[in-house]
């Protein structure tokens, strides 16, 4: 099978980054949605909702590479670390509190990933990747 542009090295930068541009790309739809609420949609307003697409379209684009080398049924769970930087994000970008049931919520969530990517050691190759990649230039 040709690995193109992404070979199985580079798979779980793919997925963090699918996670983050995806994460970011939310944020920004939220925060063109309060502009909108406010006032009716301005051509600023447009643009950021236009800027909050193309980010988690990115997003979409790092996905799909992540999924050409890595198992599903590992890449799916992990995007749900994406909840804990939604809801850092919205509690420091808008303001919305933060419960202890929430964070009980997302820890259980984390918990549930670690357990997903230690099957077979998937954490294993995951951590060898990344000591290479730091290593390396």
């Amino acid at each position: 099978m040709e690995q193109g542009l992404l070979g199985p090295k580079l798979a779980p930068t793919a997925l963090l980054l699918s996670i983050l541009f995806g994460a970011s790309g939310h944020l920004l739809m939220k925060h063109a949605a309060l502009l909108n609420s406010i006032a009716p949609p301005t051509l600023a307003t447009v643009a950021i909702l236009l800027m909050a697409l193309a980010i988690y379209s990115i997003g979409i684009g790092c996905w799909i590479l992540a999924l050409r080398t890595l198992p599903l049924a590992v890449a799916y769970p992990v995007t749900s670390l994406s909840y804990i930087g939604i809801l850092w994000g919205s509690s420091y970008c808008f303001g919305e509190s933060i419960t202890a049931l929430q964070m009980i919520g997302v820890a259980l969530v984390f918990l549930g990933v670690v357990l997903v990517v230690l099957r077979d050691g998937t954490a294993v190759r995951i951590r060898a990747t990344l000591r290479r990649r730091i290593r390396s230039p």
